[in-house]
């Protein structure tokens, strides 16, 4: 249950960095294409919420098997943050169209 809201938390990093955070973007090209990408930006708040996690909690465990987690845990984030996206992205064009209908229809 801990490890399913800090999927949650990871999603709420990546969707900060791509949308709220706005003074990152424009620095490099690099960075610009990083935000753009939400399994890269998924992966790297992953790993930061990870290391949150395991430092709140003090299990560390040995040092092969933290970056082990470390990055197992990064590559989920990875893959539930594009699908988080991709979901609300689809939710929101869902809404857009059948609020154009409405308006079409009103008219």
């Amino acid at each position: 249950m801990y490890w399913f809201l800090a999927l949650f938390a990871a999603y709420g990093v990546c969707f900060g960095l791509q949308n709220k955070v706005t003074s990152l973007h424009g620095l490099t090209e690099f960075t610009d294409r990083l935000l753009l990408c939400t399994y890269c930006s998924g992966f790297h708040s992953g790993w930061m919420i990870w290391l949150l996690v395991t430092a709140t909690r003090g299990s560390w465990g040995t040092p092969v098997a933290s970056i082990g987690e470390a990055v197992m845990f990064a590559f989920a984030s990875a893959a539930f943050c594009y699908t988080a996206d991709s979901a609300v992205k689809f939710l929101e064009a869902s809404v857009a169209e059948e609020f154009e209908e409405e308006v079409d229809v009103d008219e």
